[in-house]
């Protein structure tokens, strides 16, 4: 491992050497490639008839024409606008992106306890090192007894986690790394070691088996930025920005092949509460299943739903907790072993304003930025699960039941919801609980953000009291959609619309073609919504608004003169062999997307929304003759209606 990364460091040394001494700025060879191209042109205006002039003056053109493009490709992942893949020259927009990235993220002022602000910039740098140096080395530990695993990991699987890796598991852990996404302290990119496989698959696979074998990393390996990502515009709170790890790419083709194997265990080994990172769960069937749940609420049995926030979870795990889980889940001491040395042997340096100030090491907490961290954390979160479970089970915190639906809580990462009767012991119980797991894994409750939902008002200040969260109405979001107990409507929809709308007018200032306005709502602009489409069928008048919007953007840009429409968007919407231009139509992808949930459900996928589906609407019946009960949920008619677009195109086979 020390020979593969000396010859990184050295490589990285020759090519700043290179860029500086030989190379040189792309700016100045830019004003260069022009003025020889400008002076090769006025000679072919004198000469028009000297093929050797001409000739100059193709090879000035073509070399221009290559410096251009290295600067547009620069100009693209400085601004990390990277949905761009083909189109006309963009230099000015991705420097447009590149000066509003920066305005946005640049930190000018913090707030002060005192109600003051620090705009002093050393003195900014020195409070964020020292918060965030803080915040990682506070270690504390309370030994919780936990219960069983829903599954434990065999002999046969362990052996095969550490296994020796070969070159094949190496190069697709590489392949499916994003090729330009932030590179950490050693500045190369995924895109270098998928560039240069054959130059460097040798040392690479030596370097990768050398952790496999003896669990070590070098200190250079485990050194990662923290870039802070603000939340809202005007965070002046460090507490209203998300820390991102920037990993170096070799770290991260360690954790990836670590990650690849641990996926297909992870099933057996995490209830199904829980959603995030898991091969088979979606987080759509949180979503659904939430609606389900709160459909009901505030029919018959009083209820209460729990939106739990956990401060700075990602941040906070403590490790000897960690470990334990490992050891609990039947992991063995090597395999564990390797893990702590990923999480454990971090070093860390805090990005301001585009530059690295402080080094430190930290004693809890997991990477927000590398692919094994977040698999690691779903196992954390499954420990409440089983705890939250047995007191569920022992009549220590009473049960959320409507019909055959009886779900104590369901979980999407940290985002948790808890479903409970709303009796005093309830809460009594439940704050216990939240005390005992955050003594034990220091992912603690943050009262101030978290919400409390009643269906009984003579019964809820008492409740709320005593978990000391406030109480607040429905509709809130959870998962990024409303959570409702009512139908759809029009109004629960506009946040949506208002979310593209808000993302063209980032743009605004940009120089953006048609070709530009077409790609972007392909790959950006239709995208937004589809998170929402795949959970529900869209009110017609919020598509409609989607569409208006859309077609707004393309034949107008931001200007605020009205223009022509040249096309109907029928047309644009189909593909590019008949003649449109490939962009989607909002409704049939609508369609399309609630369809798929209708196919789970035919297909009978195990999932704990499905299983919670079947006994409650379809039970002995088949979801093809299912009928919509009344006052079903929004989410319910609308896979019925999918069901009705789907009949045609399924063909039947008599075996």
């Amino acid at each position: 491992m020390f020979r593969f990364i000396k010859k990184l460091t050295n490589t990285k040394l020759a090519l700043k050497n290179w860029n500086r001494d030989v190379y040189g700025p792309l700016h100045s060879q830019l004003e260069i490639c022009k003025q020889e191209l400008a002076e090769t042109q006025n000679a072919v205006l004198l000469h028009p008839r000297d093929m050797g002039v001409r000739d100059q003056e193709k090879e000035a053109r073509t070399k221009y024409s290559s410096v251009l493009a290295q600067e547009e490709k620069f100009a693209r992942q400085k601004s990390c606008q990277l949905w761009l893949e083909a189109s006309d020259s963009n230099t000015k927009f991705f420097y447009y992106s590149i000066k509003s990235r920066s305005a946005r993220n640049t930190i000018c002022r913090l707030w002060n306890p005192d109600d003051s602000y620090c705009s002093d910039p050393e003195e900014i740098k020195e409070r964020i090192v020292h918060f965030y140096q803080d915040l990682l080395n506070r270690n504390s530990f309370s030994d919780t007894p936990l219960p069983q695993p829903v599954g434990t990991v065999s002999d046969e699987e362990n052996i095969a986690l550490f296994s020796p890796v070969s070159e094949v598991e190496i190069h697709n852990a590489v392949s499916h790394m994003k090729a330009l996404s932030s590179p950490g302290p050693d500045g190369f990119p995924a895109k270098f070691y998928q560039h240069f496989w054959t130059l460097i698959k040798e040392d690479l696979t030596l370097a990768v088996n050398f952790f496999f074998l003896k669990g070590k990393l070098l200190r250079q390996v485990s050194h990662s930025f923290i870039a802070l990502i603000p939340k809202t515009t005007n965070d002046d709170s460090l507490d209203s920005y998300r820390p991102i790890s920037l990993c170096n790419s070799f770290y991260k083709i360690i954790t990836k092949i670590m990650a690849l194997r641990l996926q297909p265990l992870l099933p057996k080994l995490v209830s199904k509460h829980q959603s995030a990172f898991i091969k088979g769960r979606s987080i759509q069937h949180n979503i659904l299943l939430a609606h389900e749940l709160i459909k009901y609420h505030n029919q018959g049995k009083v209820r209460a739903c729990i939106k739990v926030d956990l401060k700075k979870a990602f941040d906070s795990v403590n490790w000897s907790f960690f470990g334990k889980i490992l050891r609990r889940c039947g992991f063995n001491d090597r395999w564990t072993t390797m893990c702590m040395e990923c999480v454990s042997f971090a070093k860390y340096s805090i990005l301001i304003n585009g530059a690295p100030m402080g080094f430190f090491a930290s004693s809890c907490g997991i990477h927000q930025g590398d692919p094994l961290s977040s698999l690691l954390f779903t196992l954390v979160m499954d420990s409440f699960s089983s705890l939250l479970n047995q007191s569920v089970k022992e009549g220590k915190v009473g049960s959320f039941i409507k019909g055959d639906l009886n779900v104590s809580h369901l979980c999407f990462a940290d985002d948790l919801l808890v479903f409970s009767d709303c009796k005093q012991s309830s809460a009594v119980a439940l704050t216990d609980l939240f005390s005992s797991f955050g003594a034990a894994s220091r992912l603690y409750l943050n009262t101030s953000k978290s919400q409390t939902f009643t269906s009984c008002n003579s019964l809820s200040q008492t409740f709320c009291t005593t978990l000391g969260i406030s109480l607040f109405s429905l509709p809130v979001r959870y998962l990024g959609i409303p959570l409702l107990n009512c139908t759809l409507k029009y109004a629960h929809c506009l946040s949506l619309v208002d979310k593209i709308r808000k993302r063209i007018l980032s743009w605004a200032g940009h120089s953006l073609s048609l070709a530009d306005r077409i790609e972007l709502i392909k790959s950006v602009l239709s995208s937004l919504q589809t998170f929402w489409s795949s959970s529900f069928i869209l009110p017609r008048r919020i598509q409609k608004d989607i569409e208006l919007t859309l077609r707004t953007f393309l034949w107008q840009g931001h200007s605020t003169v009205r223009r022509i429409h040249h096309i109907a968007w029928s047309t644009i919407c189909s593909p590019l062999s008949e003649g449109g231009f490939g962009i989607k139509s909002i409704r049939e992808w609508n369609k399309g997307a609630v369809g798929i949930r209708f196919w789970e459900l035919a297909c009978k996928k195990e999932s704990l929304w499905t299983d919670s589906v079947q006994k409650r609407y379809i039970r002995n019946h088949s979801i093809w003759s299912a009928h919509p009960p009344y006052g079903c949920t929004s989410s319910w008619s609308s896979i019925l209606k999918a069901r009705t677009w789907n009949s045609p195109r399924v063909k039947y086979v008599i075996f």
